[in-house]
């Protein structure tokens, strides 16, 4: 990782680098190439929002729109998507509004609308897990209980 600012790098284990002029055509081969590369996508609540609208739907925003097509082209074999951004921003809501059970309902009802929307990617959790994590961890901000040890290069708890 490169910060430019300061011409640092940062390296850790082997790396291969390539360096070349773009063109239109070799950062369309780069695209098509990351594509095929089996990849586990994280979405948020907005990702997981617009999951729940059909195309017609998210039209009018093209922010949305873009998401939504671009969804679609992650939609292959290869990919998988995990819900768990969106499930602990809704499980940390400090707003929470909801009772447990409309928090279960709704989460269950997004996690389907992904499942629903990706025909050939799947989505990694089980129903089973995001009720029990909703269950273990909700009203708990655990955010706060772990610190970041950079030279272990873990979280603790």
């Amino acid at each position: 990782m490169a910060l430019p600012e300061s011409g640092e790098e940062f390296r850790r284990g082997p790396q291969i680098r390539l360096t070349s002029e773009a063109s239109p055509e070799l950062d369309a081969l780069m695209s098509r190439w990351s594509d095929e590369i089996p990849t586990l996508y994280f979405v948020d609540i907005c990702v997981a929002n617009v999951t729940k609208r059909s195309r017609q739907a998210v039209e009018g925003d093209a922010r949305k729109a873009a998401l939504f097509d671009r969804l679609k082209e992650l939609d292959k074999q290869q990919h998988s998507f995990s819900y768990l951004l969106a499930l602990t921003e809704k499980v940390n809501d400090s707003r929470g509004q909801l009772t447990d059970a409309e928090l279960e309902e709704q989460i269950l009802r997004d996690a389907a609308a992904l499942r629903a929307f990706f025909v050939h990617a799947r989505v990694i959790e089980s129903d089973e897990f995001l009720v029990s994590y909703v269950r273990a961890l909700r009203r708990t901000p655990h955010e706060l209980s772990l610190s970041y040890s950079p030279l272990a290069g873990q979280f603790r708890g």
